[in-house]
């Protein structure tokens, strides 16, 4: 496999894996809005 080829299949994983994580963020943040903040400022006294 030449270097052209391994950079961009590289460059391709990569994107995908940004955007699994941008969509488990999103999950993340729903549900943690859904505490509300009251659990945010017992989570900061931790």
């Amino acid at each position: 496999m030449n270097k052209t080829k391994l950079i961009k299949s590289v460059l391709k994983n990569q994107k995908k894996a940004i955007n699994k994580k941008t969509e488990l963020e999103k999950e993340f943040n729903k549900e943690w809005n859904k505490w509300g903040n009251i659990t945010k400022k017992e989570i900061k006294f931790l």
